[in-house]
Order: C-alpha cells, then sequence, then structure tokens
C-alpha cells in the first residue's frame, strides 16, 4: 500500500494509508516553493474513501527522539543493499535521519539510519522553550538530482552548540558534497553581540535553525531565529553553494546595528519565487527602515553565486505593519505563519500572533506606513496564527489554516470588502467564507 499520510507523534511516526495510487514527491518544507502546503494532485482522499473503513493508521514506526520537522517523500530511490524503494525521510531532535520504506507500514526497521552527533539536552542552557532536547530542528530539504538529503544539526562540541550543515546520499545516509561543514557567519554590524570592532558573528548558543531549508538555482538557504527570545538574537539567512559545501555563498542579518529579528515562521521555509528571489518574516525586535528589519516581510535577492563568501543576499523590497511597535510590545510578533507565494496572482500572504491575516502586492511592498493603504488584512482570529496552507482548484484561491479549519477566499480582481475586516480597503479583497 502506498503511505498517505506522516503525522509527529512523540518518538513514533504514525501512518495512515487510503489506496495504492503513485505518489507525488514531498522534497521541500510545505511540498513546493510557494510553500502552499498543498497537494493538487491529490485525487485519492475524498469523503467517500476517508472512512473508519477505508482510511486510518496502519502502522507506527519508533524513532529515538521527537519529530519537529515535516517527513519528505521520494519514489523510486535506490537503495544500497535494498533495490529501487519509495522512501519517507524523517529527521528527529535527537540528531537522527531515517530512511522508512512506504510500502511496508509494519516494519520497525529502517531501510537506513545515521546520526549526526549527541544533542542538546535543554537543560544544559536552562532553556525550556523546546524540551527535552534539540537537533535536527528545521526540515531538511532533497535533491533528487544529486541524490541528497540536506540537513542542519545542532551539537555539543567542547561545551558549545554547533550547527553543521550535511548532505546525506538517499541511498545510504554517508556524507556528500564536501560535507559536514560548522555553520559560522559574520556581518560587518555594532548590534547587540558585536564584537566592539565592527563585526557580528552568529552565536549558535543563543539561536536555533527552526525554518525548513530551502534550495534554488544551485544555492541552499539556512535561517536562524532566537532560542527563546535570550540574549543577543538576531535574524540569520545563510547561503551555501548544492554542490559544495565548503563554499558559503552569502549572509544576511536582519539587524546588523541593532537586535531581534528573528527569521522564525513557526518552521516554514522561506518562500522562492519563479526569478527565484527569496521571501522571508521577521520577529520582534528593532526596526528603523534602514538597516533594522524586524516585524518585517523581506523580499531578498536570489544570492545567485559571483565568488565564494560574497555577501550578495540584499533586500530588494520590504513591508513593515506601522503598528510594528506595538507589536512588539504585545509580544505580537508579524509573520509567525511565514510567506505564501499565491499562484498566478502577484500576490503573497502571511500571518502573524495578533490572529491577522495580511495579503501583500510582490510588486509594490511600499516598505511602511505609505503602503498601509495597499495593503489588505483580515483578523482570522484572536490567539494567533502559526501555520496555514492555500489550494487553487476553485476560480479564484482559496486560503486555510490548520489551526482553525477557517477559511478565506482571495480574489484580487474583486471590489467586495471584507465582511468584518481589521482594515479596510478594495484593492485586494479577501472574503470570509
Amino acid at each position: 500500500m502506498a503511505i498517505r499520510v506522516s503525522i509527529r507523534s512523540g518518538a513514533a511516526v504514525a501512518l495512515a494509508v487510503a489506496s495504492l495510487q503513485a505518489q507525488v514527491n514531498v522534497l521541500t518544507a510545505n511540498y513546493d516553493s510557494y510553500r502552499t502546503n498543498s497537494n493538487l494532485s491529490e485525487t485519492t482522499l475524498n469523503p467517500t474513501t476517508v472512512t473508519p473503513t477505508a482510511f486510518g493508521k496502519i502502522g507506527t514506526f519508533p524513532v529515538d527522539g521527537q519529530i519537529y520537522s515535516q517527513p519528505l517523500y521520494v519514489s523510486g530511490v535506490q537503495i544500497t543493499g535494498a533495490g529501487q524503494r519509495n522512501v519517507v525521510y524523517v529527521a528527529t531532535m535527537h540528531n537522527s535521519v531515517y530512511a522508512i520504506d512506504a510500502d511496508a507500514p509494519q516494519s520497525t526497521e529502517p531501510l537506513w539510519t545515521v546520526n549526526l552527533g549527541p544533542s542538546i539536552l535543554s537543560a544544559t542552557f536552562n532553556f525550556s522553550d523546546i524540551l527535552p532536547e534539540v537537533g535536527i530542528l528545521g526540515t531538511p530539504v532533497i535533491d533528487p538530482t544529486r541524490g541528497v538529503i540536506y540537513v542542519v544539526s545542532d551539537t555539543l562540541a567542547n561545551g558549545a552548540p554547533v550547527f553543521s550543515l550535511h548532505a546525506l546520499s538517499l541511498a545510504d545516509g554517508s556524507e556528500q558534497l564536501n560535507g559536514p561543514v560548522e555553520i559560522t557567519a559574520s556581518v560587518s554590524g555594532t548590534g547587540g553581540g558585536s564584537d566592539g570592532n565592527g563585526t557580528l558573528a552568529l552565536d549558535a548558543s543563543l539561536h536555533l535553525q527552526r525554518p525548513g531549508l530551502a534550495l534554488a538555482n544551485g544555492e541552499l538557504y539556512v535561517s536562524f531565529g532566537s532560542h527563546a527570545d535570550t540574549g543577543n538574537w538576531h535574524g540569520w539567512l545563510i547561503s551555501y553553494d548544492a554542490s559544495n559545501l565548503q563554499h558559503q555563498t552569502g549572509v544576511f542579518n536582519t539587524t546588523p546595528n541593532g537586535g531581534g529579528g528573528s527569521i522564525w515562521q513557526g518552521g516554514r521555509a522561506p518562500a522562492i519565487d519563479d526569478s527565484e528571489d527569496i521571501y522571508v518574516v521577521t520577529g520582534n525586535g528593532d526596526y528603523d527602515g534602514v538597516s533594522s528589519f524586524s516585524e518585517s516581510l523581506l523580499h531578498l535577492s536570489s544570492g545567485r553565486r559571483t565568488g565564494q563568501g560574497q555577501n550578495n543576499l540584499t533586500i530588494r523590497d520590504w513591508f513593515t505593519p506601522p503598528d510594528w511597535s506595538n507589536l512588539n510590545d504585545q509580544d505580537w510578533d508579524f509573520g509567525t505563519t511565514g510567506v505564501i507565494l499565491v499562484p498566478g496572482t502577484n500576490l503573497l500572504v502571511t500571518g502573524s500572533k495578533a490572529g491577522l491575516l495580511y495579503a501583500v502586492p510582490r510588486d509594490a511592498m511600499g516598505h511602511s506606513q505609505a503602503a498601509w493603504s495597499t495593503m489588505q488584512t483580515v483578523q482570522a482570529n484572536q490567539w494567533g496564527m502559526f501555520d496555514m496552507a492555500l489550494w487553487t482548484t476553485r476560480p479564484v484561491p482559496s486560503c486555510i489554516w490548520a489551526s482553525l479549519i477557517t477559511l478565506l477566499r482571495l480574489s484580487p480582481s474583486s471590489t467586495e470588502r471584507l465582511a468584518q475586516p481589521a482594515r479596510r480597503n478594495s484593492r485586494f479583497p479577501i472574503r470570509s467564507l
């Protein structure tokens, strides 16, 4: 049978099925580079097949730690010593990666498994935001052409946390592409944690690699935010040559002369558009619209390689809510859902801890106060948005976020206003369903 759903469940992977059918490869967080969280090729799951007798858990695969990252799926992988298999790849907070036979849900033996080093016990540094350990937190990304899965581990070395970037063979879990490499980075800046001589370096003890990894144009993108908002944290986006992990190709810091601005996004990966530019959203911290961009939606250059080590990740456009200071004061972080690019339109959407959904024109993000008239928001709930999905099989795109099972319809060409908007305008209306 073909595995249909993988569910995070403590220290086990629960597997559910509907029926035998060719599967769509799931190679990246949130299914695609637009981060829609939807599989439009799904035809089996419907009200007729999702019933107590036809759909449900058929197996549980034991793993060695919690699973925060999204399981990924690749069909037709040549597994060393086992032939061609359809494989689910799962990473744990104990720093282990498992290759699981997708067509043998009763099995409790992996096709292969590797451990990437000792995880960091939360008690070691008195953190309580994630318990009991931190290992592989962000969702990996798979390059089927190179036959690798890219993973970031968090380990303890000589008493200090170390982030390491790995490229593991899909066939047997062996290290590839000159990996692993310790992730280090620095930028010019005088912000919190700088060395007093104009240099700010990534402090692995104060950061988490929460967002999913992203792959575009031969570049691999790794994002970082704070660990419990403690100390001198910042937001970091670091790129590597996907063919050689020894080549770091770009570094971007959200607040090099200030503080804060995590790239967190509730674990969602950066969105990538058709020009392979990058979209991320930052959390609480400093904002000045010059070098500090907390509480902001950022459109970044694609980081195409122009030379080893050259910083070629730069801001092309951005949007910052004019009430960003109040968002800081209330801990209502902007962009907790990351970004979804709406296919076939110039819109993107993001959500916040304040429960607001924002629709923003990609071609005129407009920065801050002056852009507010072109934005569209709706009060989705009163307790915050942390994930969402979008699918476009209807005449107009529809949005749903799983925490509420609440639908919104995006109508870029309509002039219909919101039914009960938090703030209203008619350029990009969103109508509650």
